[in-house]
């Protein structure tokens, strides 16, 4: 448990006791999905709008998290809470001067607003700090409470397309949008929901998340059509990849260990055809109508990144490295028909902020890239990878954005630490199939084990209920 009051001690304690109740961090990771941006400008919010007071373009679910440090600090010390996990993982150190120079560059050399990096950029870093001292069980009960999350927001995404119905209203920063049918669902904007929903199938074709096998293909199926309902091109083209050579690996591996059953290898043969069937049938009533149009008629969508790149040629190379006139490089983009951005986060942040405040930017990228990988694995940088492909063909993590932050927590939460997957005394790192249940067996050692007293004393563990 989290911030609860501690037996025998006075104020709240971090520490786990019997009358801890943990609700800080669950609210904050709660907050960080639920509330989408459409949601907080539905409610009134001047969070991705011009105006208003500058508290209010800050996620709830930073400030919670700032919460959450806060208490950490208090109950454990500076040194337990920050110097210990920055010692683990000094990237992360890395990735906050990065982001700190990127910041202090934009403000005071280039004189933009610097609000969206608190979202973007640094409540990722809080998360993956407050989530390296979350315990076995905490970590556990956050992963099923995500898997929760995901199967309602691609449940409602799925009702949403088929009876125009919206949950939360579709804003952008111009106003509402009626002429839209993506679902926008409890994520907020359709491509943030294939984004986030693409890197979770990603995880589970790989394994995470200790379901049984057919519960992670139930769940994969549902997200994938619920990704029709986003009709996110770049992210079902990226998860439907992964998720094909997942299955194709596990079925070459069952083949040459020679563990393939009658059952499985029956399953193998006909499951194709029967897919292919029922994907035919909702075709046919009319399920993927809209999304198989925007694939092939994207209204310039896909002419627009080619676009995109003759922006360079409006401006100097030195202008290109400390930053392009704003008021220019808006002109051209609107003569260029790149009203709604530009659909390339590289590039965005290159044309927008410049080449040198651009490298500390992805240096930040890339040192919390390598802090997750090293606490969760090879299966986090696949995830990884996917998420910034996917960024990379829409302006994404280029402007005001919580799915940094919501990927870290789902490789956090949804992948065990790396250290809990090796056997005893071997050294050897085991890794499950893809898609095959990783459902803890008695008896193992590592995470499948129940820790001991002294290894729960300061750590952090989620809510029970």
């Amino acid at each position: 448990m989290i911030a609860g009051r501690a037996a025998g001690q006075k104020g709240w304690s971090l520490l786990p006791s019997p009358d801890s109740d943990g609700l800080l961090p669950a609210a904050a990771i709660l907050a960080l999905f639920a509330c989408s941006s459409m949601l907080l400008m539905h409610l009134g919010f001047n969070y991705g709008t011009p105006g208003g007071s500058p508290l209010g373009k800050i996620h709830p679910a930073t400030f919670m998290a700032c919460g959450v440090m806060a208490l950490l600090v208090r109950a454990r010390g500076f040194r337990a809470a920050i110097d210990a996990p920055l010692g683990r993982f000094p990237e992360i150190a890395i990735a906050f001067a990065g982001f700190v120079g990127f910041t202090g560059y934009i403000v005071v050399a280039l004189g933009r607003p610097f609000t969206f990096v608190i979202d973007t950029l640094f409540l990722a870093l809080l998360l993956f700090l407050i989530l390296a001292q979350t315990d076995e069980r905490g970590r556990s009960l956050l992963a099923k409470a995500l898997h929760v999350f995901m199967s309602v927001n691609a449940l409602i995404a799925i009702v949403e397309m088929l009876t125009a119905w919206r949950l939360v209203p579709f804003y952008l920063p111009e106003g509402a949008v009626t002429w839209d049918w993506r679902s926008t669902a409890m994520l907020g904007h359709p491509l943030a929901n294939a984004n986030i929903t693409s890197v979770y199938i990603i995880l589970l074709a790989l394994g995470a998340g200790s379901l049984g096998a057919r519960t992670r293909v139930a769940l994969v199926l549902l997200q994938l059509a619920a990704m029709a309902a986003f009709g996110g091109r770049a992210a079902t083209a990226v998860a439907a990849l992964v998720v094909g050579v997942a299955l194709a690996l596990q079925f070459a591996l069952a083949l040459r260990r020679g563990r393939l059953s009658l059952a499985q290898a029956v399953g193998a043969i006909l499951a194709p055809p029967v897919f292919a069937l029922c994907v035919y049938g909702l075709a046919e009533a009319g399920f993927f109508a809209r999304f198989v149009e925007r694939t092939f008629d994207d209204q310039g969508s896909a002419e627009t990144r080619v676009r995109m790149f003759d922006l360079f040629d409006s401006f100097t190379l030195g202008e290109i490295i400390v930053g392009p006139n704003s008021d220019v490089l808006a002109t051209q983009a609107h003569e260029l028909g790149l009203d709604y951005g530009i659909e390339s986060f590289v590039i965005s942040y290159i044309l927008n902020f410049g080449g040198a405040a651009s490298a500390m930017v992805f240096t930040g990228f890339l040192a919390l890239s390598i802090a997750i990988c090293r606490a969760r694995g090879w299966r986090a940088a696949i995830a990884l990878a996917g998420f910034f492909a996917i960024n990379a063909t829409s302006t994404g993590i280029s402007s005001k954005s919580t799915s940094l932050a919501q990927v870290a927590v789902l490789a956090m939460a949804m992948l065990p630490p790396r250290q809990a997957k090796r056997t005893a005394g071997s050294g050897v790192t085991r890794a499950s199939l893809p898609l095959s249940s990783s459902t803890p067996r008695p008896g193992r050692s590592g995470i499948d084990s129940q820790p001991s007293e002294s290894s729960l004393k300061g750590s952090v563990r989620m809510p029970s209920t």
